[in-house]
């Protein structure tokens, strides 16, 4: 498909692979793009969009930071935490089921990354963003 002049295909392992990497930004942002497309995916990695663009991760890490302004995995994180926090506050899922739908295989390591993000753990964030204000 094409979006905003760059051509994706799928390969026959699934992963997608761009055809127009003229720039170093270009670059950035067709990896922005597929971050904001699939960050649910537990297979969204630096290391395997890297791969399906055929650049080094170091290289992709280094053009994200500079072409959108934060690292890779800061913009992956938050992405995966604001829609956690969607889930949590308006759905009745386990937070296994969140975790896993928001790209975490692992609650547990889930919990750990959405404490350090918003300061409380799941749980209890489900509980204060539903209790009545007083």
């Amino acid at each position: 498909w094409k979006r905003n002049g760059a051509e994706y295909s799928l390969s026959g392992s699934g992963s997608t692979r761009l055809s127009d990497t003229r720039s170093s930004s270009a670059l950035a942002r067709s990896a922005k793009e597929y971050v904001d497309c699939n960050y649910t995916d537990c297979e969204c990695t630096l290391s395997g969009i890297a791969k399906s663009l055929y650049v080094s991760p170091g290289y992709l890490s280094a053009v994200f930071k500079e072409t959108v302004g934060e690292s890779f995995i800061n913009y992956l994180t938050g992405l995966r935490m604001k829609r956690a926090k969607q889930l949590l506050a308006g759905t009745e899922l386990m937070i296994y089921e969140v975790a896993i739908m928001v790209g975490y295989e692992n609650q547990t390591y889930f919990s750990t990354v959405f404490k350090k993000s918003a300061g409380i753990s799941p749980k209890d964030y489900r509980e204060r963003i539903r209790q009545p204000e007083v």
